[in-house]
């Protein structure tokens, strides 16, 4: 199952990387994760071919090839500088590092490499916001919507863990806000409802603006680097326009002044949309997420005392909200909501990131993702989000006659039997 790993010159070279503070080598790591790995496995009787993809996974899950603690890493990362420091940071690259490694050295077939770029995509997203349950669930369920493959979740979860470790010893603290929900009771549940309507609405009109400014952006500038030139003219000018840098950047500090002290500009939300649309639009690539967030914690901010409820639990709400609706994710906004905000109003997330999820529709920030089955009716239809309106499906007791796309290990359908 693992003998052409284990034996391989290039995996033994793990025996001279320490794994964090030195206390083992990553080779003696590798091999503990695969054999908790295996064993987890066996004990939730997952079929063979799924046990041999997930030990292999967990046995390359820090296959990077580089001693990251050491003086010519160091040399490395001396060349950047900002954000392009960050964004070349041990843990926020390892993950990809070590699965384009693995599967180019040991032949990985569609489910190994599947499951290590989960486990890259886990590890990445905790090292950013330091949520690494929301980061394993979210890495597994963006691909495709309703079909859960379980067997990458330990991976995906472990290498959640390991970044948040590390970005931990290199002084990155987690991303946590102080929330105080109301009391649980009809009415304040009811006006929580009412915004995660709006908030839904919402996350479908910050999508489109995205949509819409990528397209008028290469319709009336074909040339890419013209486009960029002009995107950035762009933001300039709207940055002189608004008077303030708010809306440049990640803006964490205004989520946090909305969340933690209620307070926040009342347009900063559209400001925002029309910063980002024009920043994607233009041909700068990242930065969705965040962005979702400032949208959304800006908006609940605004709209959450019209409706009776706090501004800065409000602004929680909206966050959750919009990302759900934009990433059509709504167990990992609920963890999010958890690790971000505490569990004191989960059940109000709860119902905020479905209302927001059954009404955002079947767009979304990422075109590739694939939604099996209707929202409202128990109707497999298969769709990619962005595709357009969906007027037919197949009815539920039907569905095992058609063929699922194998979006994940095994396809959609065989990843609900584990």
């Amino acid at each position: 199952m693992t003998r052409d790993i284990i034996s391989h010159p290039l995996f033994l070279q793990l025996k001279d990387c320490p794994h964090h503070g030195g206390e083992n080598s990553l080779y003696i790591h590798s091999i503990d994760t695969a054999k908790c790995a295996y064993r987890l496995a066996r004990r939730f009787h997952l079929r063979e071919e799924r046990v041999r993809a997930l030990t292999r996974a967990a046995l390359l899950h820090d296959f990077f090839g580089y001693d990251w603690q050491s003086e010519r890493h160091q040399r490395y990362m001396s060349r950047y500088s900002g954000w392009q420091r960050v964004r070349h940071m041990h843990a926020f690259i390892h993950g990809a590092h070590a699965a384009h490694r693995a599967g180019r050295l040991f032949g990985f077939d569609e489910r190994d490499l599947r499951i290590a770029t989960t486990t890259g995509m886990a590890a990445f997203f905790t090292a950013l916001f330091g949520t690494p349950l929301a980061a394993a669930v979210f890495s597994i369920a963006v691909v495709s919507v309703d079909s859960f493959y379980h067997a990458a979740f330990f991976p995906a979860l472990i290498g959640a863990l390991e970044a948040y470790g590390i970005s931990r010893l290199l002084g990155a603290a987690p991303t946590a806000f102080a929330v105080e929900a109301p009391g649980l009771a009809a009415g304040p549940l009811v006006r929580a409802g009412i915004l995660a309507a709006l908030c839904g609405l919402l996350s479908v009109v910050f999508c489109g603006a995205i949509r819409m400014a990528e397209h008028q952006f290469h319709k009336r500038i074909p040339n890419p680097w013209l486009r960029a030139f002009a995107g950035g003219c762009a933001v300039i000018a709207l940055t002189f326009l608004c008077g303030t840098p708010d809306y440049n950047g990640a803006g964490m500090q205004v989520i946090a002044a909305a969340v933690e002290q209620g307070s926040v500009r009342p347009g900063a939300f559209l400001w925002k949309l029309l910063f980002t649309a024009v920043t994607l639009g233009a041909g700068f690539k990242g930065g969705e997420v965040v962005p979702s967030f400032f949208v959304g914690a800006a908006f609940g901010c605004a709209a959450g005392p019209l409706l009776g409820l706090p501004a800065g639990f409000a602004a929680a709400l909206g966050l959750v909200s919009v990302f759900c609706g934009a990433t059509n994710c709504p167990l990992a906004s609920i963890a999010l909501a958890i690790e971000l905000f505490g569990s004191g109003g989960l059940l109000y997330f709860a119902l905020a990131c479905c209302v927001s999820y059954v009404l955002s529709g079947y767009g979304g920030l990422y075109s590739s993702q694939t939604i099996l089955h209707s929202k409202l009716k128990g109707r497999y239809i298969n769709v990619h989000t962005n595709d357009g309106p969906v007027e037919t499906g197949v009815p539920e007791e039907d569905a095992a006659a058609v063929k699922e796309p194998a979006s994940f290990p095994g396809g959609a359908a065989g990843a609900e039997t584990d």
